[in-house]
């Protein structure tokens, strides 16, 4: 299950803020290579995941 928008714009906030990261996954109970992911992404809205469409017809 993806992460709020609301509980991401709070954890870069409390980065900007000047605390660490590693102390910022440990107060939110969030792994620290998504933190890092985050802070890579331009935008911090959740993106679906895509998947590409079959070749085969399961159905028939």
């Amino acid at each position: 299950m993806p992460y709020s928008l609301d509980l991401r714009v709070k954890v870069i906030s409390f980065l900007e803020s000047g605390h660490g990261i590693t102390e910022t996954a440990r107060i939110f109970g969030i792994n620290r290579a998504t933190i890092y992911r985050w802070l890579d992404r331009p935008n911090l809205a959740h993106t679906p995941v895509t998947t590409r469409k079959r070749k085969i017809d399961v159905h028939k």
